[in-house]
């Protein structure tokens, strides 16, 4: 019989539990032990299932989460570069460095964080104030949408 160790897996665990249960079963002195065996095994079964789901979960909203920030960054490249169009494809363009002191992918290089978050805010502000950024006023209200949507995920 092997000894266990708090390193030992689940699966090695219940085979273990499961064959002292079926010794103790045999010998008299520890028959008493088989129920309590069983009901540790029931338990072990139950914590593994319950821990499966919430990594189930935990894969799902991971996913979720890359999705929505992919979202969030194709929609400010895409204003980026429609900006670019309004303003001759010039980056130094005062209006253009304005919304875009660094480049659109720059601004959302990090996955759904604060600085992602910060930048995004004030691209969309930018937009709603100023009127020379009025034909790109869709676009951030979908952006915006999208933004909501990565911060409820």
């Amino acid at each position: 019989m092997q000894q266990l160790s708090e390193n030992q897996g689940y699966h090695v665990i219940s085979s273990c539990l499961r064959y002292v249960q079926l010794r103790s079963a045999g010998l008299p002195a520890l028959a008493a032990f088989k129920d309590t065996l069983g009901g540790y095994r029931s338990q072990l079964t139950t914590d593994w299932s319950a821990y499966q789901e919430v990594l189930e979960q935990r894969i799902a909203l991971s996913g979720e989460v890359g999705y929505l920030d992919s979202e969030v960054d194709n929609l400010v490249i895409t204003i980026g570069q429609l900006l670019l169009l309004q303003v001759g494809r010039d980056r130094k363009d005062p209006a253009y460095r304005r919304l875009f002191p660094e480049s659109p992918s720059s601004l959302v290089v990090e996955l759904a964080g604060p600085r992602q978050e910060k930048n995004v805010s004030v691209l969309l502000e930018t937009i709603r104030t100023d009127e020379a950024y009025a034909p790109l006023r869709d676009k951030a209200a979908e952006l915006e949408a999208a933004m909501t949507a990565l911060k409820q995920a």
